[in-house]
């Protein structure tokens, strides 16, 4: 009776092993698919972004961007003008682009129609400003684009902050080159 019964505990204990092993396995299943549901979460395309990029007037009057749920700690500023590469003299001209030798015509600075002031509010607070005024050398030239940058700030990881631009030159007679406010982390500002 005692050899039965050891056969009995034996075939137990191989079946209580057996049965760890498979919830061993389970457990390990679980965690990985809770572990790539993570990472894959992180690689959302859409959720991942942390820019925004929304058509502009250049009128005199404020331009205000949506809620900016922030993903990243730095941001720039940015207007992109769209053309032809035939433009890129007279629209370089009126966005203020510095020529490459630093040089500004007379000419060319009676052109210049960008003249504005920004912030960016995290909440009711004001976490950064400054102007936008004259010619600069922080430009983007693309094969039928010019995109001026304009100013850069720090904004708190997950706060929501808002960036307000206030044009005080009218610029409208470049908005058939179709701007746009671009509000992006520096590595997907190119």
């Amino acid at each position: 009776m005692v050899r039965v019964s050891g056969i009995q505990s034996r075939d137990e204990g191989r079946q209580l092993r057996r049965r760890l092993q498979e919830a061993s396995r389970f457990i390990a299943f679980v965690g990985l698919l809770v572990l790539l549901s993570v990472l894959n979460a992180q690689e959302c395309k859409e959720c991942s972004k942390g820019k925004v990029d929304i058509p502009i007037s250049l009128a005199i009057g404020t331009v205000r961007t949506p809620p900016i749920r922030t993903k990243h700690k730095f941001y720039q500023i940015s207007i992109q003008f769209q053309g032809p590469s035939a433009l890129y003299g007279e629209l370089r001209c009126k966005v203020g682009a510095l020529s490459f030798d630093g040089i500004v015509s007379d000419r060319c600075r009676a052109q210049l129609l960008i003249e504005a002031k920004w912030r960016v509010l995290d909440g009711n607070r004001v976490v950064a400003q400054g102007p936008v005024e004259g010619f600069s050398s922080e430009f983007d030239f693309g094969p039928r684009s010019i995109r001026r940058y304009i100013g850069e700030f720090e904004c708190e990881m997950h706060h929501e902050c808002v960036v307000e631009v206030t044009f005080t030159k009218d610029g409208s007679s470049l908005n058939a080159a179709n701007p746009r406010l671009i509000v992006s982390p520096p590595e997907a500002a190119f």
